[in-house]
């Protein structure tokens, strides 16, 4: 090793390699493109006698035997030094030395690149070897490695040995060779040459026979052929030069999908390093320690490039996997090339060293059907997947994926985690980022870090989940970053398909766009829970960390957690400065089966919702449907059919009808008829044949338990999944849905001219539900009322969960029902906008109950057809609506805020409170039962304002029933109560018979009310009582053209009444009625100190057919109305009063001189006006005005 104690050394060699360039390029340029022509022109190996005692000669080939005393020994070290160093194909180079070499150190020095195409071979047991040639290295498609140690490979210009000893590839007068171990490659310039590696690229399908059959066989037979450059288990291949390119060896499937064949580089359970340096500098031999092996990132500037079907693999065949470092400038992979770090299934014992894939660039590019994956199939802990890149990171048409365990046992491997830190990242044109939970093992997780912005496109996916099989949960998902985008039908999810638990998903940012049918969203499929989406500022850690915008915007985009299990759906939780959903865009949580829906929380400066823009949450029975079609042909025109739809075709062919079930795959599965049975869904997962998996295919299993405690049963596809048997069906006839498997509390929906009536079976019989009860516990059931049909929701059955019940006439029944939908709740500092027929809406179709809105905002503005609302259909509740506003609610443009039960379930209560309350251009506030015959009840509508409440232009606020469901009260209280253009106030039932009570109205004003503009104050009850109305104002109670009304079928004191209480009534051209057509007149109480009343204003209380009701004034007059002066319609003409201004008598041949008091008759209006005279001293008779004409 040369020892130097100065810089002069360094300078020789820098200058000689400088004017060594030109014939490198020329010699490079050649050799790179016409590699595989060329390596037999120059196959040989030269010594250059400058190490050893051999002196110069050319070795015999082609099997070249390089003995030990053709290079020299310094301890474990054994040096060699070539002029030329080339192995062609077919050709070996076989280095041979005693036992006690641990280092074979090897450099090239006469200035030709290096081309190896045969076998590299070491006879030394245990060696590393050291390849070190500063003119390039390059690697034909039939290299091959036999060492039982490392191999090191670089275009350095010398090798660092223990601290300070270096052996350079440019020999030097007296050097001493160091016993020391190799510690570094060094570079002395940024010009370092390249090393590339040459597959056989796309290879042609005849190169297999009939004899092999299929191309899987081929494989099996000669992989190995293709094996490239491997090491031992537990070694390293590390590469060290200027520029790296490797292209690999792949063919086309019959289905035309590239397969890689064999692998570039293998080193199982080892490490591959790749450097490419550019600038002065060292770097490290990852084997001694791989901490040192990492360079500066500012010396690695050169390219690395996999394509073609490249392969890096560091996995073992039944095993544990390695790691793999690379660190250039820019790292490219490309055309279906792969990094592979994969623990094998068959591994039963943990990793012993955790593996890695690590990149550090600049610019980082996979794409075009390559990826790097780090999954695990064993024990052993997947790889951790590690990208840092200073500028940009981008993925088209690429994966990376962090699967974990599919191991099933205890002690299954989780998968490694998946990070990407860059200044710019992309994802896009369908790429894949993320991985699987198959067993016990939890899923890895995905950290994305931009310090500029990430970038998910064109239908790229970044995804977790915990599979049908898994129980482990699903890994989490984190991006941080300024700015994030997704869009063009990219998204990012997690999913939980069977019982363990969906990833969390979070988003720390300050600008989020999700827009062109961009989805950000979690998903609970099974028994599992779904994990929850948290959007927050670029420090999560403080509460009170905003970003500072969320934009979602486009049809089919949006934010959504749902369940369509057991397992309860996840949160949204967002935290912004403003936050706008807009051109059909959506935030919602929902549950389609009996998992309840999350919640939705908003903690926002602003919100805006415009264009259609939603946020929702809903609670729905599935759309299963039962199909019945005539023969097979009508299979291709079903609409839009769903998993789990049955299709009952009458005529197979054959004369026989057949019922099958649609899987995921999309493939009807026919019902063989044979069930059998399962305890529960882990032992369900053990009667696939995974040998024979078609094996079974249509069977039937009944579980007892299907992860909610209740029994459920699945059809086997034949494709190592179970498709799922809904508990409910539409069906046109109930005859369709006692083709296949139905248990007691199942649900079916018999379509009725669109109408549709539940039926509920009782394991004899199909029955319809009647009244609905609602209790808080299973207890309190036995002191129900009850016949044949009735229906009990119990709040809490016993597990903190509400269920359903229905009477069958000996005992109580559970029947499906899905989970609750969610509560929405928003908090706004500054304002909340919906304008454009957007909507803020829960619902519930077949859940309890629909879940809560709240609203706490600043400022609330509804407009252009926007609403919020709460809906319930079939026995669930609507949920209730509360707002709270700081200082003002406005509503316009047919705006509502509603509430509605369309079925036997209750609508919710509305509550709103503000300063200020404004409803106009027919705008609503309302609650509504709108099924007719067993209504539930319309929930009640509570209005409060601090200051005023104010409404105008046919603006509403109701409540009504069209069933034997109660109409809702109403109460509205404010300082001052304006109603005018319109405006109302109405409760109302509208069944003509057996009707629900009309809602009570209570209206208090502290200072005045005020009705005009044809507004009113009504209830109306056709077929039923209730309908009261109380008017109260602490100064006045004004009516001008206005009424305020009751008309109920019961009479007085049964419904119907108005009471007003003021310190003044008064009735200009306005009527306060509580008449009847078929029951009795209402009755009517007025308390005030004033009354005043116009002569056509009318206060009454009659009956058409019954008996009229009852009118009483309390006031200290009660009629002051006669001693009020009526001022006639016709204007007193004053023209007979008025003087005659000087003007219009100019005419006149007369002229006065009046001398008079101040006192007098007016002058004209439009004639000259007298003045007092200012000045003093004078008598009063002095000071007399005169006037002249």
């Amino acid at each position: 090793m040369l020892q130097t104690t100065d810089n002069k050394t360094t300078d020789d060699l820098q200058r000689r390699k400088t004017q060594m360039k030109q014939i490198l390029l020329r010699s490079l340029i050649a050799g790179l493109f016409i590699f595989s022509a060329a390596v037999p022109l120059h196959a040989q190996i030269t010594l250059d006698g400058t190490v050893g005692t051999a002196g110069k000669m050319t070795l015999p080939g082609p099997d070249y035997d390089i003995r030990a005393d053709y290079g020299q020994q310094a301890g474990a070290n054994l040096f060699h030094s070539f002029q030329q160093f080339n192995i062609g194909t077919n050709e070996s180079a076989t280095f041979n030395g005693p036992a006690s070499v641990q280092n074979i150190i090897s450099r090239v020095t006469g200035g030709d690149v290096s081309r190896i195409d045969g076998l590299l071979r070491s006879a030394i047991d245990g060696a590393d070897m050291y390849l070190l040639n500063h003119a390039g290295v390059m690697f034909g498609p039939n290299a091959t490695l036999d060492v039982s140690g490392s191999f090191h490979v670089s275009t350095a210009d010398y090798l660092r040995l223990g601290e300070n000893e270096r052996f350079y590839t440019e020999p030097l007068t007296g050097e001493l060779l160091s016993s020391a171990a190799p510690a570094a490659f060094g570079f002395l310039d940024g010009e370092a040459a390249p090393i590339s590696f040459e597959g056989h690229e796309e290879l042609s399908t005849d190169i297999w026979d009939e004899d092999y059959g299929t191309w899987w066989n081929w494989l099996d037979y000669n992989k190995y052929d293709y094996a490239g450059l491997e090491v031992p288990e537990g070694e390293t291949i590390s590469i060290a030069s200027g520029k790296i390119d490797m292209t690999g060896t792949y063919f086309r499937d019959k289905e035309g999908v590239i397969k890689t064949v064999g692998s570039n580089l293998r080193a199982p359970i080892g490490e591959i390093s790749l450097t490419a340096i550019s600038s002065q500098g060292e770097v490290g031999i990852a084997a001694q320690d791989p901490a040192s092996g990492i360079p500066e990132p500012a010396l690695c500037k050169g390219d690395i490039t996999l394509s073609h079907g490249a392969v890096l693999n560091v996995e073992k065949s039944f095993g544990s996997s390695g790691s793999v470092f690379v660190h250039g400038g820019r790292f490219i992979v490309d055309t279906n090339s792969e990094i592979l770090s994969e623990t094998a299934i068959f591994s039963q014992g943990a990793s012993e060293v955790d593996g890695v894939i690590s990149v550090r660039a600049d610019e980082v590019f996979v794409g075009n059907g390559s990826r790097i994956s780090g999954e695990t199939k064993g024990t052993g802990k997947g790889t951790d997947i590690s990208i840092i890149a200073s500028e940009e990171v981008s993925i088209i048409r690429g994966r990376l994926t962090n699967s974990s365990s599919y191991h099933e046992g205890p002690g299954a491997g989780d998968g490694g985690k998946l990070s990407i830190e860059a200044r710019q990242i992309s994802i896009s044109a369908d790429s894949w980022l993320g991985g699987e939970s198959y067993g016990t093992g939890r899923g890895g997780d995905i950290a994305l870090d931009a310090s500029e912005s990430v970038r998910v496109s064109e239908y790229a996916l970044i995804a977790t989940s915990a599979k049908q099989s898994a129980t482990g949960q699903a890994g989490n998902i984190t991006i941080n970053s300024p700015a994030l985008t997704v869009e063009t039908g990219a998204v990012i999810e997690s999913r939980s398909e069977g019982s363990g638990k969906g990833g969390n998903i979070g988003m720390n940012v300050r600008k989020l766009e999700v827009i062109d049918e961009g989805k950000v969203s979690t998903q609970a499929l099974s028994t599992g829970h779904g994990g929850n989406l948290t959007i927050s500022g670029p420090d999560p850690a403080k509460n009170d960390d905003f970003a500072d915008s969320v934009m979602l915007s486009g049809l089919s985009t949006g934010m959504q957690a749902g369940t369509s299990g057991s397992g309860k759906a996840g949160s949204i939780s967002i935290h912004a400065k403003a936050l706008s959903v807009t051109d059909h865009a959506i935030i919602a949580t929902s549950a389609s089966d009996t998992g309840n829906a999350g919640t939705v929380m908003l903690n926002v400066g602003t919100l805006d919702l415009a264009s259609r823009g939603s946020v929702a949450s809903a609670s729905e029975y599935p759309e299963a449907r039962v199909h019945a079609i005539a023969d097979l042909s009508e299979l291709e025109s079903l609409p839009a059919p769903q998993v789990g739809d049955i299709v009952i075709v009458r005529d197979i062919g054959n004369g026989e009808s057949a019922t099958a079930i649609l899987d995921a795959a999309n493939n009807w599965i026919p019902l063989t008829g044979e069930v059998y049975q399962a305890e529960d869904m882990a032992e369900l997962d053990t009667m696939i044949d995974y040998e024979y998996p078609a094996d079974g295919e249509g069977h039937t299993v009944v579980v007892r338990d299907g992860g909610d405690g209740k029994p459920a049963s699945f059809v086997y596809n034949g494709y190592l999944a179970w498709v799922r048997i809904s508990n409910l069906y539409t069906v046109t006839d109930i005859e369709q849905r006692d083709a296949f498997p139905v248990f007691p509390g199942d649900v079916a929906r018999i379509e009725n001219m669109g109408n549709p009536e539940y039926v509920t079976y009782t394991g004899q019989e199909w029955i319809p539900s009647k009244a609905v009860h609602s209790v808080d516990s299973l207890a309190e059931m036995d002191s129900l009322p009850i016949q044949k049909g009735d229906v009990a929701k119990v709040a809490d059955a016993g597990n903190g969960a509400a269920e359903s019940f229905i009477f069958d006439g000996e005992g109580w029944i559970s029947f499906y029902m899905t989970g609750n939908a969610g509560t929405i709740s928003i908090n706004a500092d500054e304002a909340v906008e919906l304008a454009d027929d957007a909507t803020l809406t829960t619902s519930s179709s077949g859940g309890v109950r629909a879940g809560e809105i709240s609203i706490d905002a600043e400022h609330l503005h509804i407009g252009g057809s926007a609403s919020v609302s709460s809906t319930s259909s079939s026995i669930g509740d609507a949920g209730r609506i509360e707002i709270r506003s700081e200082k003002t609610v406005t509503l316009d443009g047919d705006a509502g805020i509603t509430s509605a039960t369309f079925g036997q379930g209750r609508a919710g209560d509305i509550e709103t409170e503000a300063s200020e309350i404004t409803l106009g251009g027919a705008s609503r506030i309302s609650s509504a039962s709108e099924s007719p015959g067993q209504g539930g009840p319309a929930g009640t509508v509570l209005i409060q304002a601090g200051g005023f409440v104010r409404m105008k232009e046919y603006a509403s606020v109701t409540t009504s029933t069209e069933g034997t469901g109660k109409a809702g009260d109403i109460t509205v209280a404010a300082s001052n109560l304006e109603l005018e253009g319109n405006a109302t106030v109405s409760s109302e039932s509208r069944a003509s018979e057996n009707g629900g009570d009309a809602g009570t109205i209570s209206v208090s004003a502290d200072d005045s009310l005020r009705l005009s503009g044809k507004s009113t104050l009504t209830t109306q009850a056709s077929g039923a009582g209730g309908g009261k109305i109380f008017v109260n104002a602490g100064n006045r109670i004004y009516l001008l053209g206005t009424d305020i009304t009751s008309s109920v079928k019961q009479g007085e004191g049964k419904g119907g009444d108005v009471t007003t209480n003021s310190k003044f009534v008064i009735l200009n051209h306005g009527n306060i009625t509580a008449n009847a057509k078929d029951g009795d007149g209402g009755a009517i109480f007025i308390v005030t100190d004033n009354y005043l009343k116009s002569s056509d204003s009318k206060v009454t209380a009659t009956s058409r057919r019954g008996n009229d009701g009852t009118v009483r004034i309390e006031a200290p007059d009660a009629d002051v109305s006669s001693d009020l002066v009526i001022l006639p319609e016709s204007l007193l003409d004053a023209s007979r009063w008025m003087k005659t201004p000087c003007a219009a008598r100019s005419g006149e041949n007369a002229s006065r001189f009046i001398i008079k008091g101040q006192d007098a008759t007016p002058t004209a209006f439009d004639d000259w006006q007298p003045s007092p005279l200012t000045w003093s001293g004078r008598s009063d008779s002095e000071n007399n005005l005169s006037e002249q004409e």
